[in-house]
């Protein structure tokens, strides 16, 4: 562990930059590629977002995550017309 000295002299433990939280679908997704169920990973209690006292049901949680995995799909390419000679 880094460790650093007060202004006083005394060495304490420097306290690492938080990290940013990673992204729910993200943890969502490594579970999932673990071969974990919804039932298994809503046991882990998430909070949502809308209602910060209530945790994801297994149900609703898989509801989520594939909406969420249709709404990241990257849109299809338009063909280009062809021209008419």
């Amino acid at each position: 562990m880094p460790w650093t000295r007060t202004v006083h002299g005394a060495a304490m433990v420097a306290r690492p930059v938080a990290e940013a939280a990673p992204d729910l679908f993200d943890v969502i997704t490594y579970f999932r590629a673990r071969g974990d169920s919804f039932v298994r990973i809503a046991n882990i209690g998430f909070e949502r977002d809308d209602d910060p006292g209530k945790v994801w049901s297994a149900p609703a949680l898989k509801t989520w995550y594939e909406a969420e995995a249709q709404r990241r799909v990257p849109p299809r390419p338009v063909p280009a017309a062809r021209k008419h000679r």
